[in-house]
């Protein structure tokens, strides 16, 4: 098991995420947004790879922080359903595995030795 595990799983979680909802989009609005998709994905796994190879916090806080933001405007929006409960949780659980990241790694190599 090595360091940088859960970042890589969030990264996964992240494109398989986007993925779907950039197909999803373009099947409703066309090609309008795909582009705007694809790019901020692309942009959201390259900041946690360089979060998992820099040392510095500043990214790692920035990309929790945006998250955040996001996740919660799921859950204060007017017309607050089931499919804004699905994606608040969904940037809420990319916040808890990224800033706890070390700490879930560390406790997931202490449970394998």
């Amino acid at each position: 098991m090595n360091k940088g595990l859960v970042l890589f799983i969030v990264a996964v979680l992240i494109i398989l995420v986007e993925s779907i909802v950039a197909v999803l989009v373009y099947n409703e609005i066309g090609a309008d947004r795909l582009l705007i998709s694809i790019i901020r994905m692309l942009i959201q796994v390259f900041v946690l790879f360089l979060i998992a190879s820099s040392n510095s916090k500043v990214l790692l806080y920035l990309f929790v922080f945006y998250h955040l933001i996001v996740g919660l405007q799921f859950f204060f929006k007017q017309s607050f359903g089931f499919i804004n409960m699905l994606f608040g949780v969904y940037h809420i659980l990319i916040v808890l595995l990224t800033f706890f990241n070390e700490e879930i790694d560390s406790w997931l190599i202490k449970k394998k030795e």
